[in-house]
């Protein structure tokens, strides 16, 4: 392998990866583990980045092609390509796709333009430009949606700071590190949720730091809370 596996679950238990071939290749378990080609299904290209598989009403895989498209498959009767660089709006990747479900499947990604894109499934596929919510900034690294109450995004600005994008009534803009406490991201955050909405991330004084939402945004420094 010359990428990261990643595993979900569906009706089985499944891992997907990226092969020394560049092919994105599929390990699931059923009476016993199989191995699938996925870059054999017409239409896929080989990758650039690692995949990852999600459920969003059926199996999802979504990756970064070498064409710097962003690519889905999906399984209905059999496993179905889907060039998701072609929604209208769209832009070439510049980092690895993550999907997740918030309400309806959602994929998020870095543009080459580092702006962050999202496709939506409501009746068909939807691009949205998020970076055109007020109060957001370039990315530097690559963004990842969760669900924390709504749908949530969080990513490194070229500022160097955590932004989050949450979804009430439309997407609004949060610069979490304007939490009293937080420091300046030296890597990506990372979003879930543990009994509230929680986002972890590396500083620039290569501690971790923790946001944890109760009644408003909290900021917690786990190097020096956390006991030995």
């Amino acid at each position: 392998m010359s990428g990261d596996p990643k595993g979900y679950i569906t009706n089985a238990a499944r891992v997907v990866c990226r092969g020394e071939d560049n092919h994105v290749h599929e390990l699931y378990l059923t009476d016993q583990w199989y191995h699938f080609d996925m870059t054999g299904i017409p239409g896929a290209v080989p990758a650039a980045g690692d995949p990852m598989g999600y459920v969003g009403g059926v199996p999802r895989v979504v990756y970064r092609g070498v064409d710097n498209r962003i690519h889905e498959f999906s399984l209905t009767d059999q496993w179905y390509h889907f060039d998701m660089t072609g929604i209208p709006g769209a832009v070439p990747a510049a980092g690895d796709p993550m999907g997740y479900v918030g309400g309806v499947p959602r994929v998020v990604y870095r543009g080459v333009d580092n702006r962050i894109h999202e496709f939506s499934l409501t009746d068909q596929w939807y691009h949205f430009d998020m970076m055109g919510i007020p109060g957001a900034v370039p990315a530097a690294g690559d963004p990842m949606g969760y669900v924390g109450g709504v749908p949530r995004v969080v990513y490194r600005g070229v500022d160097n700071r955590i932004h989050e994008f949450s979804l009430t009534d439309q997407w609004y803009h949060f610069d979490m590190t304007g939490i009293p406490g937080a420091v300046p991201a030296a890597g990506d955050p990372m979003g879930y949720v543990g009994g509230v909405p929680r986002v972890v991330y590396r500083g620039v004084d290569n501690r971790i730091h923790e946001f944890s939402l109760a009644d408003q945004w909290y900021h917690f420094d786990m190097i020096n809370g956390v006991s030995p």
